[in-house]
């Protein structure tokens, strides 16, 4: 099963589009069913699943740092007393 998760990184390193995304889902179903059927043991099921999980919020939380719109700050401030309204053309 590890060799299979490390196929995966390697396409998804070459080239990311929906057939390999897909292949990823395909290979997580997989990871269930053995499960399910008790082809893995639970400790390795557990392992998987936590290095994907690492894997998958390690990703979110660098595209949520990356891709912030900067945060813009307006300030209402008095206009002094003696200041002329100005109209420029």
């Amino acid at each position: 099963m590890l060799h299979q998760i490390e196929t995966i990184n390697n396409r998804l390193l070459e080239e990311l589009d929906e057939q390999s995304l897909a292949a990823i889902l395909e290979q997580l179903d997989a990871l269930h069913t053995a499960a399910s059927e008790g082809r893995l043991s639970k400790r390795e099921t557990a392992g998987y699943l936590r290095e994907i999980i690492y894997t998958a919020q390690e990703t979110l939380a660098e595209i949520e740092r990356n891709h912030q719109p900067p945060s813009v700050v307006l300030r209402i401030v008095e206009q002094p007393k003696d200041a002329e309204m100005r109209i420029y053309q």
